[in-house]
């Protein structure tokens, strides 16, 4: 078994680096401190106590505080009211535990630079998962087991069965703390492990084997998927400024168009559901659907994806002597310039007659009713949602938008068009010079 162990995590990490171990105390955590030593490993224990389980959770850190003794090797500990935070956050006990436990293991990774941490998590704990996300229905994802590697998570324990690890310790003369809790069916993990596995095994004696068979299978399958999914995004999918955008014509054309749609969008937080209905109503321009982080748009041909944010409701003052403005992703440079009618039009950069300003200028977001007189249009007046409308741009684009004004008077729409009444003329004495500076252009 430790030549097993040493390939396994030979495969996770380097010669050179320092391992923090999660130990509870019990029979897995045990083992892998054991597998740990023999093999050179520069490592450190912690160990949190939980305080639900009274006398026995402070004899569990007792005994791992001097098995760390034992061993020579940093200690870390912690005690946590679980109960108590998890009413605060109003959360179970268990993913309560378990948050605590993986967030103060990072602090201590940080603080003591370790490299990595390792559970002790073995292909009991990959089966069980298994079948939870199975019974409670799941894409490919949610059947792959417990991954080797999370960040900076390794379990090199993954490759042996729970008899395995008991034969070791048996072998090894090495003591274990039971947790009892471990023995109450009223966790799903603790039912599984309890009655549907035994019940799987009695059906057939090589479940567990078979499972891990199968488990790997998927594996090497999401790994093909994953390398022809690659191929497939370049085509369907591109960002442009914030905004992701999905060809929704070309996704149509695609057998497995929801399984593709559902693989582009549940990084961002977007679920099975949501994708058929996205699927389903493909022409419905203007629909939205939400994640936790993101909103999706239904446009005329595209899938418009973005990051869920509030758009600065504050107003922006611009003083005569002011010669640049900071805002989140551009700022503006303003230089006074004399006039020789020589200047090169572009989106970016806005030439206006500074005798036409009346300042204080005010750079805001366009708002219903707004309107301009779009250079190069006679002079005629165009409400800015019509202009908007005519440049066939999505809502997302819409809602980014800033307007400079003039006593009231729109005199640009930043990185549009400037307005009629204020262009240069022959007559112009000075000109006000705006430029847009992206943030990554700095």
């Amino acid at each position: 078994m430790l030549e097993q162990f040493q390939h396994h995590l030979n495969q996770l990490i380097q010669p050179t680096h320092r391992i923090l171990l999660a130990v509870s105390g019990g029979l897995d955590s045990i083992t892998l401190v054991h597998l740990c030593s023999q093999s050179k490993i520069d490592f450190g224990i912690a160990h949190c106590n939980f305080k639900l389980r009274g006398k026995d959770a402070d004899e569990d850190a007792a005994f791992v505080q001097k098995l760390a003794q034992q061993y020579s090797v940093p200690f870390h500990t912690i005690d946590f009211k679980t109960a108590e935070i998890a009413n605060t956050r109003k959360s179970s006990i268990q993913i309560t535990a378990r948050n605590l436990r993986y967030e103060w293991f990072e602090k201590i990774r940080l603080e003591y630079q370790y490299n990595l941490i390792a559970t002790a998590h073995h292909a009991n704990d990959s089966i069980e998962t298994f079948l939870i996300n199975f019974s409670r229905g799941t894409g490919l994802k949610g059947l792959l087991g417990i991954p080797k590697q999370n960040k900076y998570i390794i379990r090199p324990l993954l490759f042996a069965l729970r008899q395995d690890l008991e034969k070791y310790v048996l072998k090894n003369g090495l003591s274990y703390r039971e947790d009892s809790s471990n023995l109450e069916d009223k966790y799903i993990r603790n039912k599984v492990r309890l009655h549907l596995i035994p019940l799987l095994k009695e059906l057939n004696p090589s479940f567990e084997k078979n499972a891990l068979q199968t488990i790997q299978h998927l594996q090497e399958n999401k790994a093909f998927i994953q390398e022809e999914f690659v191929k497939i995004k370049k085509e369907l999918f591109f960002i442009q400024n914030d905004i992701i955008k999905i060809d929704s014509n070309k996704l149509s054309t695609l057998k497995s168009k929801k399984l593709i749609l559902f693989e582009l969008l549940s990084p961002l937080g977007f679920n099975g559901q949501q994708c058929e209905q996205i699927i389903n109503q493909p022409h419905q321009a203007g629909k939205t659907f939400f994640s936790t982080t993101h909103r999706l748009l239904i446009d005329r041909i595209h899938y418009l994806i973005s990051p869920i944010k509030k758009y600065p409701k504050k107003n922006y003052v611009l003083s005569k002597h002011l010669r640049h403005l900071e805002l989140s992703k551009f700022s503006l440079k303003v230089e006074l310039l004399q006039n020789d009618l020589k200047y090169q039009p572009s989106k970016k950069i806005a030439y206006l007659d500074l005798g036409k300003l009346s300042f204080p200028l005010t750079l805001r977001r366009w708002q219903a009713g707004d309107f301009f007189h779009p250079i190069g249009m006679d002079g005629k007046k165009k409400k800015l949602k019509k202009y908007f409308s005519d440049l066939k741009l999505s809502l997302l684009e819409k809602e980014s938008i800033w307007v400079l004004t003039s006593n009231k008077k729109i005199c640009w729409v930043v990185g549009y068009r400037i307005d009629e009444r204020f262009k240069i003329t022959p007559n112009t004495k000075d000109t006000y010079k705006l430029t847009i500076i992206p943030k990554s252009q700095h």
